[in-house]
């Protein structure tokens, strides 16, 4: 199945700057995007999903400010994305190939908006309840992803509803009922619990 991972690990595979654990995955990867993996395959329908959530994100600042972050997307984030959240056990689609990753690339902003990417994509794609990490050295690192997964949200009209949380009557208005993933993301603790709880009523 031909799609924009599939075209880096193509373009990327051979060159020498891709380590040889790299050029492994990559192989790996092609064969089950090829249909040559007797286990897993490529999800259509989770990479349509995945498409269209990049496309109502926007990128909240910098030369690309305001731009889709689906056009803002490079080829290293694409591999990320479409492998890690579309890569699935033929006999349980449910199931993805990829539980743990692993995102070691020295360019920070970048790393810092790809974790933010992929924790909004699991907000919006995982069950309800679900639990997802990210570890950082210190706490200073945390808060910039958390930043980061905020202004992307901000910087999105399509997918981001300012305003009170704990207010019933405004999540109504919103559609609450209607939303798969509600996100709180201020600096008070209890004002995100109490909106979250909101929000489940």
């Amino acid at each position: 199945m031909r799609n924009k991972a599939y075209e880096y690990c193509a373009k990327s595979i051979n060159t020498p700057e891709c380590p040889i654990y790299v050029k492994k995955q990559m192989k790996a990867w092609l064969a089950v995007c090829d249909g040559k993996d007797d286990t897993y395959f490529v999800s259509h329908s989770k990479m349509k999903q995945l498409y269209a959530i990049l496309k109502v994100l926007r990128m909240p600042k910098g030369l690309r400010a305001g731009q889709s972050l689906y056009d803002c997307t490079t080829g290293y984030q694409w591999l990320f994305y479409i492998a890690t959240l579309c890569t699935v056990r033929r006999d349980n689609p449910q199931k993805r190939k990829y539980e743990t990753c692993l995102l070691e690339i020295a360019r920070k902003n970048f790393k810092t908006y790809t974790i933010a990417t992929i924790f909004i994509l699991l907000f919006l794609t995982e069950p309800r309840f679900s639990k997802f990490y990210s570890v950082a050295p210190d706490g200073t690192l945390s808060r910039e992803v958390r930043e980061a997964i905020s202004e992307t949200l901000k910087s999105s009209p399509d997918v981001y509803a300012y305003g009170d949380g704990r207010d019933l009557a405004l999540l109504q208005e919103e559609g609450i009922k209607n939303t798969q993933a509600f996100v709180a993301l201020t600096k008070n603790a209890e004002t995100n619990i109490l909106a979250c709880l909101t929000a489940l009523s």
